[in-house]
This record gives structure tokens, sequence and C-alpha cells, in this order.
């Protein structure tokens, strides 16, 4: 530790001392012990932390590389202990660990080189402050109500037409399991074939019945070949945005299901890092004709790609798709400036 919470009270004296760092040097990377080091002896009492007081607890992680050491365990933790945790890896860095390490998903960040960080500071300056003060007996978390921002890629290609009615019936079944509010679930739904077609965004309906009487009247689409590519960037620059209703912003949940019948005939790779770098929770799920390694790239990860033989047996994955929903963190929206910080920078010897 170079200083602690109670080293300075003066902005210069900080500055001055940031300024004057050595590199540490070393080797393996072990991020989960400097973790477990930051929540013993920096997050303590003893060090300056304010948490009983209130005061926001936030650490800030700066990584080039993946860990050489375990982080679920210490990343899990943090978060039991109130730390509110963002991260910012470079090329080598491992994406699903930072978004294990991360708060929420949408507070890890990827850059090609931490030369490039001026790209997305000024978003991370804002989720910082939206981290939300402390309060009472019982202090309030980021993580105590659902509120996730759900979108339905459907396959409206030509060959799904026979098979729509399960596709719709597939949505409704978890549609009825969400809580849909404009403060609570949103749910937004595109179908695509060789474009995309957007039905209505996560803006647009906060009653349930609303949302089921409109996916109930869905006509099929029409068209090849299957270009879920296009469609996955369409989803980038037109729904999983703050003008489209979507919370990301606020570290609201971004979760994607994306049904695909057969390969894509374009490009997935690069509109699905995208996607990632915001921190969209991908769930692929792909008949007997969809390419595996394909519906594995797409996805979170590999327990986030689900196989049915065919459209008509898609009620089978339900429970599945229910159980992924619950993993997603709960986040707390609280737009306020935030008087006083408790904050870290964890910054990686490269």
């Amino acid at each position: 530790m170079h200083f602690s919470f109670n080293t300075y009270s003066d902005l210069q004296d900080i500055l001055t001392t940031v300024e004057q760092l050595k590199h540490k040097g070393g080797g393996p990377l072990n991020t989960g012990a400097a973790l477990e080091y930051v929540r013993t002896n920096t997050f303590a009492e003893s060090s300056g932390s304010r948490h009983k007081e209130g005061v926001p607890q936030i650490l800030i992680l700066l990584s080039g590389g993946a860990s050489q050491d375990e982080v679920k365990s210490i990343a899990a933790a943090l978060k039991q202990d109130q730390v509110v945790a963002f991260c910012v890896g470079t090329k080598n860095s491992d994406l699903l660990e930072l978004q294990t390490i991360a708060h929420v998903p949408s507070y890890a960040f990827a850059l090609r080189q931490f030369e490039d960080i001026g790209r997305i500071y000024k978003q991370l300056v804002s989720f910082v402050k939206r981290v939300p003060r402390q309060t009472g007996s019982k202090p309030r978390t980021v993580f105590d109500s659902m509120r996730r921002d759900i979108v339905f890629l459907l396959d409206g290609s030509d060959k799904s037409e026979p098979r729509f009615q399960d596709i719709k019936d597939f949505v409704l079944g978890i549609v009825a399991e969400l809580h849909i509010h404009a403060n609570n679930d949103q749910v937004a739904v595109v179908q695509y074939s060789n474009t995309a077609q957007i039905h209505f965004d996560l803006g647009r309906f906060s009653s349930a019945d609303v949302v089921v009487d409109t996916i109930r009247d869905l006509s099929h689409k029409g068209g090849s070949p299957n270009n879920i590519g296009a469609a996955l960037q369409y989803l980038r620059e037109h729904v999983f945005t703050p003008d489209a209703g979507s919370r990301f912003p606020q570290g609201v949940p971004q979760i994607l299901f994306v049904l695909s019948n057969e390969r894509s005939a374009d490009d997935i790779r690069v509109p699905v890092r995208m996607l990632k770098e915001i921190g969209v929770i991908i769930v692929a799920i792909g008949t007997a004709n969809a390419d595996t390694l394909e519906l594995q790239t797409m996805s979170h990860d590999a327990k986030y790609a689900l196989s049915v033989s065919n459209y008509k047996e898609l009620h089978s994955a339900k429970e599945s798709v229910l159980s992924l929903l619950k993993e997603a963190d709960h986040h707390l929206e609280q737009s306020a400036p935030v008087e006083s910080f408790g904050k870290l920078f964890c910054v990686e010897s490269l």
C-alpha cells in the first residue's frame, strides 16, 4: 500500500504522491491476492474507511493481464462487504474475469491499452458518482432491487416461419416470470433475418400486459440469409442505448437472448465484442442446425450457450434460462451526486 484513506486530507498532497509513485515490478500477476489485501487492510477502519458512516466504498482496478490466482471468491467477499468494484482492463486481460470482479458486468471496461483510458474516463466517473450513499442502521446496498434490461433477438428468417409460434410462446413464458415495470425489469423485442427489425425498445412499455399482447400479435418477418452479426450491431447502435431506454449508464444489467437456427451468414466477432464491452450478458440458444462454436463465441461463457433439437423444444430450455436470469446482479439506481467517497485505485505493475 502506498497510502491509505487517512494518510492525506489535502488534494494536492495526493496528486503529488501519485506523481512520485515508482513502478513495483514482480510476477506473476496475483489479482486475487491483491483484492484480498485491499479488502482486509485498506477497506478497514484502521486505514480510515468510513463504511460505518455510510460512505460508499469504491474500488477501481486497473489490470493488464489475466490473474494467475483465483478471484471469484474474493470478488464475492467484496460484494458482501458492500465494496463497489469497477474494472479497467487491456486486450491482454480476461474480460469475463473483470466482469466477475466488477460489481455489475457493465462496470467492467475493455481497452486495447492503458493509453486509451481517456475514451472511457467520463463514463467511469459518471458511474462512480451514481453509487448511492449508504443510510440507516442497515446500509442500503446497490443490489437489493431486481432491475434488468432484457432484449430478445428472435430468428425471423424464412426457415423459422413454421415454428414462429413456438418462438413467441417461449418468449411469453420468460416474460411471465419477470417483474415488468419502469423501475424494475424492462423488455425489448427485435427480429432478424437478412436485416433487423425492432418491434419495441426497452423504454416503450412499462406494463406486462401490454408487452404480452404485443408479443402475441407479432408477425413473422421473413427473409434470408441470417445475418446475426448485422443484427447484433443493430442492437448496439439502436437498442442498448440510453435513447432507446437502456439503463446501462446506471449499472442496470443488460441481458440479451439470441435465438439461432443456423450459422450466421456474416461475421459476429466484432459486434459481439462491442456488446460485451458495454457489459451485455449474452445468452445464445440454438437448434441442432446452429453452429456450437458460434453460440459459445456469442455467449457470456459456456454455460450461457444452450442447445435444443428444434424450436418446438424451446420450452425445455425455460428453466435453464430462468436460472441464468437469477444470476444477474441486482442494482439500485441512485442518480443524485454522492457527497463523499472512499476511493481506492489498485494499479497492476506491468
